[in-house]
Parts: C-alpha cells; structure tokens; sequence
C-alpha cells in the first residue's frame, strides 16, 4: 500500500515454502502440486480470501481495488511495464478488482497488468459496484479459480 509492504491475513492453501518457489506471475492451474489437498476447494470458493476482511478493517486494504502482489511480482510486472509501478502504488489493494471478474487466475501478465492500470484510471463507485457484483458471478462460478 502506497509503496510499502504489509501483512495480508489469508487462510493457507499451499504446501509450506512454496512461496520461496519461483515467482509465477503467468496464469495459475488446477492442477499445481503446491496446492494442499483441502486448499483446492478453499481457493475455489474463495474462502481463503475472507480473512482480508480484517485487512479492509484495518484501512490497510479496500473491497475492491487491484490485487496485492508480493515485492516480487511488482519488480517483474514493473520491469515489464514502466507504468505499473506509479499506477498499482496509486490505488489502495483490493480483496477484487478487474482481474478476479475478467479472468482471474487464467490472465497473462501483461492482461493483469492492463487490468490494474485501467482499473486506477477509471475508478469509480459505480465500477466498484459492479465489480463487486460480478465477484459474486465469478466466486459462485469458480472462474478461473485455482
């Protein structure tokens, strides 16, 4: 959030030390063998989402907004597009934004990154509210959730 890095409270999914795996920022898959067993069905309804509600509480993430990248996805999408840096601080991270309704997991960087910086340009309450509504659609669907 506006450049520094923060604690995000999430349900683990993943098999403990795949986060020191290489960073994937392409699309993610069903069958990923860092997933655990019981993560798969979280992850696809999204319930491992649901403790950045404490986050949203503490002001340090909104309902909707661009995703939370870890500092080594925001120095490969920065080295990939000059203009993600600026654009991603500029916006205050999102439990959903455009990416989780226009694909979610199955986006190419370059399509996240796009995502992100149409998403800071043309905030609004209105797209907000819209964007929320399609979570909806998109979590009840398990689109692109894995």
């Amino acid at each position: 959030m506006d450049g520094e890095e923060f604690g995000q409270y999430k349900i683990r999914t993943m098999r403990e030390g795949s986060q020191k795996q290489k960073v994937v920022v392409g699309p993610k898959y069903p069958d990923d063998p860092r997933i655990t067993r019981v993560g798969g069905p979280l992850r696809g309804w999204s319930i491992d989402e649901l403790p950045q509600l404490r986050n949203v509480q503490e002001g340090t993430m909104s309902l909707v907004g661009p995703r939370p990248v870890s500092p080594e996805e925001f120095k490969a999408f920065s080295d990939m597009d000059e203009d993600f840096g600026p654009a991603y601080i500029a916006g205050r991270p999102g439990m959903t934004g455009l990416e989780q309704v226009n694909g979610r997991g199955q986006l190419e960087p370059h399509q996240r990154i796009k995502m992100i910086e149409q998403y800071v340009g043309e905030a609004s309450l209105a797209l907000d509210v819209e964007i929320l509504a399609k979570t909806i659609k998109a979590v009840v669907g398990q689109e692109g959730a894995y």
